[in-house]
């Protein structure tokens, strides 16, 4: 294991270089998604509260997205480097690696498939620390006057609430913001089991342009019912629809007190991801 693991370092410093294009990119998310997130209650849950009781969630909700901002997309890209790190390996691909290598039988002392599979999970963790750092380190610094100029505060100090101002310091903020952090690797690890799963990098594009395919014939089925161009472009896009409002419902409840228990969840999500990729990849294996 030790082994492979510092094989698998080795790769993501020499062979891996196209994710280092990814720190900067998380970097660059989360500082440029701060104003958006400023105002994410409005936008995603109620564009008009009312009740005190409903500005101060818009209040509460926009500081914790405000402090994990571009969590999100920085966990997708953690998943993102999970997943090329296990199909750019042609020792997991099955009928590929055998026609490249013409032995069948690894030679000794190769590591086994489980411990590959295990080892760019490690790799794939420890990667996304990096992304999460590079995340916190552009964000948080403006992140406390993006929160102390929020709307909520001066709309409830005119009717006479007084609110305590969120900072990071405080443990509802911390926790939420620590699980996140958190929440980088077993994304990482989901996309290592994700990937093993597809096993090729053909099969990744088969499934991506399914996708296409499917909103292109729901563009085309609305435009010839003479739907107008909107309409046509809703339907085109729906297929997508599920798995963003399941992405957006996740993300919502990370940011409440339950973010411990959304992290836990992924991590579980996680492992289980993993064992079925290692046997899907074992399956390939003998297959071959």
């Amino acid at each position: 294991m030790r082994e492979g693991l510092v094989s698998e370092l080795r790769a993501l410093l020499g062979r891996s270089w196209p994710l280092w294009i990814l720190p900067p990119l998380a970097a660059y998310l989360g500082w440029r998604l701060l104003p958006y997130n400023a105002h994410l209650y409005e936008t995603v849950i109620d564009f008009d509260p009312q009740p005190d009781g409903a500005v101060l969630a818009a209040y509460r909700t926009d500081a914790m997205a405000v402090y994990t901002s571009g969590f999100g997309c920085g966990c997708l890209l953690a998943m993102a480097a999970g997943v090329f790190l296990v199909l750019r390996d042609p020792r997991l691909a099955g009928r590929r690696a055998v026609r490249e290598v013409p032995d069948p039988d690894p030679p000794p002392g190769a590591p086994a498939p489980v411990v590959l599979i295990f080892a760019k999970a490690a790799v794939a963790a420890l990667f996304a620390v990096v992304l999460a750092a590079a995340d916190m380190a552009a964000a948080l610094p403006t992140a406390a006057a993006h929160v102390a100029g929020h709307w909520g505060l001066g709309e409830l100090a005119s009717r006479g609430v007084a609110v305590h101002q969120l900072t990071l310091a405080d443990r509802p903020v911390w926790t939420v913001v620590a699980s996140g952090a958190a929440g980088f690797a077993a994304w990482a690890v989901l996309g290592v089991g994700l990937g093993a799963m597809i096993g090729r990098w053909r099969r990744l594009a088969a499934f991506a342009g399914g996708y296409v395919v499917l909103g292109g014939l729901l563009y085309l089925a609305a435009w010839l019912a003479g739907q107008p161009a909107s309409r046509c472009l809703v339907a085109a896009l729906f297929p997508l629809a599920v798995p963003a409002v399941v992405w957006a419902v996740f993300w919502i409840v990370a940011l409440s007190a339950w973010a411990p228990a959304a992290v836990a969840a992924t991590a579980v999500a996680a492992v289980c991801l993993l064992a079925l990729g290692h046997q899907s990849t074992q399956r390939r294996l003998a297959a071959a």
